[in-house]
């Protein structure tokens, strides 16, 4: 069943403290007796800890910090302990989209179909935003400036100044300013001055984590990784090039440096794992969208993007350890040997083949 087809009744309360721990009182009532309504006689009332509705074993040290030990307001349903309860941090963000109307102190009922769409194990703390038309959560953190719209979002970390409106995402992970936009996302995480947009229902990405200088995108849940296993990385840059790129409007990992004055899309989230693999004409794309158009080599520099674009097209990395450490490009048909094997050999084969000895103009402002 999926979040959009979840159509058990709920009966929607919220309380609020100023500290809510696991052991937080709250109130609920027998369905059979008394239906989705909250009672008003108090003795038709009895108490369960929030921890009842979720669990702390289940939960991560992330999200024990998010929904925990800190002021705000617990969503619950008041007459059962599924779906979970959601952490709040202000409830006057989103109190005037679920109706929300005073009981007594500190809590408060709102509309039942309305909550729903949050309930689920959610919390949006800081100054994190929603618009609950079309929105689903599940077990999703909206965090920093974020915000989601007509979206579903399931174990998603939504942080930053990002903002996910439309699609469907599992798994998704963003931090910075990262835009998408009715894209569909699976284990994929997004960091930087990221957009991916395409038109409804006909874009997806999967295990996509490359960042634009060629890390990857670490998730606000586990931290920045120290450091990454050269097969790991390697991978990841298959894995990113694997996805079906021409449904896709725009695919940019770093709009800040890639935007251009006559609005052109960018697509470098598609050609970033094919350069990252050595690949002549991904790596030209890149140049020229940095502003390095001096470095690109003679054969390719009369290239437009376009066409630049469509000689990669089919073609993909292939990673196997058991098969060696380093790239293979596979294009028609044939399989190219490289030399890469890590991110410092990719830099340092820009150094060589191109004369960029500054690799980092490639992805900061210069």
């Amino acid at each position: 069943m999926t979040l959009r087809e979840n159509i058990t009744p709920a009966a929607c309360v919220i309380k609020t403290s100023k500290n809510v721990t696991a052991q937080m009182k709250l109130p609920t009532w027998s369905r059979a007796r008394h239906g989705l309504t909250m009672p008003t006689n108090k003795a038709s009332l009895h108490e369960e800890t929030l921890s009842l509705h979720n669990p702390v074993r289940e939960l991560s040290q992330f999200r024990r910090e998010a929904m925990l030990n800190r002021s705000g307001a617990v969503l619950y349903n008041g007459t059962s302990v599924r779906p979970k309860a959601t952490f709040i941090e202000t409830l006057d963000a989103v109190a005037d989209q679920l109706q929300v109307e005073k009981v007594r102190n500190n809590l408060y009922t709102c509309n039942n179909e309305l909550g729903k769409r949050l309930l689920g194990c959610n919390a949006i703390i800081d100054k994190a935003g929603v618009a609950l038309d079309q929105l689903y959560m599940e077990d999703t953190v909206l965090m920093g400036h974020a915000f989601a719209a007509r979206t579903t979002l399931k174990s998603c970390i939504i942080d930053g100044y990002s903002s996910v409106i439309g699609g469907e995402h599992e798994g998704l992970s963003t931090t910075g300013q990262v835009i998408v936009y009715d894209v569909d996302t699976y284990k994929t995480r997004l960091a930087g001055n990221v957009i991916l947009s395409a038109e409804p229902g006909k874009g997806r990405i999967s295990g996509y984590r490359l960042a634009a200088d060629g890390n990857l995108s670490s998730s606000p849940e586990w931290g920045e990784a120290t450091t990454v296993p050269d097969d790991v990385w390697r991978y990841a840059v298959r894995s990113a090039s694997e996805n079906l790129f021409s449904n896709l409007d725009t695919f940019c990992l770093n709009n800040a440096l890639h935007e251009t004055s006559d609005g052109t899309p960018c697509k470098c989230g598609y050609v970033t794992p094919l350069a990252l693999a050595g690949h002549p004409v991904a790596i030209s794309y890149l140049l020229n969208r940095a502003g390095l158009t001096e470095y690109i080599p003679a054969e390719y520099a009369g290239m437009t993007e376009e066409q630049m674009l469509a000689e990669l097209e089919g073609i993909y990395v292939y990673a196997n350890k058991l098969c060696g450490d380093t790239f293979i490009l596979k294009e028609n048909g044939k399989r190219i040997p490289t030399s890469i094997r890590n991110l410092d050999d990719w830099k340092n084969h820009i150094r060589a083949e191109y004369g960029l000895e500054d690799v980092q103009a490639l992805h900061k402002y210069h």
